[in-house]
């Protein structure tokens, strides 16, 4: 498809050294997300997998150009390492890439994600309720007009902490621990701040920290060599430029609940057929008087899924 102005062109960039004869190919899924025709999982009916092979632009730089048929669209991909007769010689664990594109010509810096969020994680009952921004930190948006932006994917982090970035550029801290710059939750494991387009057209050195929210100077740094943005020339025709970070290499507690088991059978009311079900369990004390979300489980021809109902507590 040629590019128009009404359209969204995305260039993705990628830094990836690869043996002879290997290439890299970008994977990508989207959905007009103004014609909102379905609901999904993760918001809406999501196309069938498309499938581009990058290009080597520069000596470890793969690039891939996609149009988009629409001026509002919601784009999750990831990556896979090709071989000389078309086998996957390897794909990326669980990335979590999902960016919101509008009209214009966007500019992805993108890096290959070696460890990615655990799949348990995108259970409905974590993206829903125990992670969802309504039970914890709320999601904001980027101020109107952010032409640059860092985006994380991260899971929520213990309270009293929060996401943030040290880096080279002026803008970024120049490495000082008090001038370090937190990063807002703009979706479930999305983490973001706006960046100076200057600084991402020269690039900069960066890295991921956790900020003691009591103290902004009692930071973790993350582990391994800084993270690299490179200068790329597109940077200074894009209108929008997105780099995306994989999980920060920090060791943050693992989520752990605690929560009363009951059998929905002993639930049983004067408007019950004989033992208790779903309608009854708007009447447990545990739902009123102990917690703010109900967890469901479901046992039946060994499918097991967890789904999230509404509470009656304010």
């Amino acid at each position: 498809m040629q590019y128009n102005n009404e359209c969204a062109r995305a260039t993705f960039h990628l830094p990836y050294l690869t043996s002879h004869a290997e290439h890299l190919r970008l994977c990508y899924k989207f959905s007009d997300s103004a014609t909102k025709s379905g609901k999904s999982e993760f918001g809406y009916i999501q196309a069938e997998t498309q499938h581009v092979e990058m290009t080597e632009s520069e000596c470890g730089t793969w690039t891939a150009h996609v149009n988009f048929p629409a001026e509002d669209v919601e784009v999750e991909w990831w990556y896979e390492l090709v071989g000389a007769d078309g086998t996957i010689l390897r794909k990326e664990q669980d990335a979590w890439r999902r960016e919101h594109l509008t009209k214009g010509r966007q500019l992805i810096a993108d890096s290959w994600t070696e460890e990615g969020i655990a799949p348990i994680y995108h259970h409905t009952a974590f993206t829903e309720s125990l992670f969802s921004p309504q039970a914890g930190t709320p999601c904001r948006t980027l101020p109107t007009g952010t032409r640059a932006r860092l985006t994380l994917s991260a899971l929520p982090v213990p309270r009293g902490f929060r996401w943030g970035i040290l880096g080279s550029a002026a803008s970024l801290g120049e490495w000082q621990p008090a001038e370090v710059k937190p990063l807002q939750r703009t979706g479930v494991y999305s983490w973001s701040c706006p960046l100076d387009i200057t600084d991402v057209r020269a690039g900069f050195d960066f890295k991921i920290v956790l900020i003691n929210e009591a103290s902004h100077e009692d930071i973790v740094w993350e582990s391994g060599n800084n993270r690299h943005l490179a200068s790329v020339d597109e940077a200074y025709a894009a209108e929008y430029v997105h780099v995306i970070c994989s999980s920060p290499r920090i060791d943050v507690p693992r989520w752990r609940g605690a929560g009363v088991v009951i059998p929905v059978f002993s639930l049983r009311s004067k408007g019950s057929w004989g033992i208790g079900d779903f309608g009854d369990l708007r009447n447990t004390s545990c739902q009123r008087h102990y917690s703010q979300r109900l967890l469901v489980r479901l046992v039946s021809l060994q499918l097991n899924k967890c789904f999230r109902t509404q509470s009656n507590v304010s």
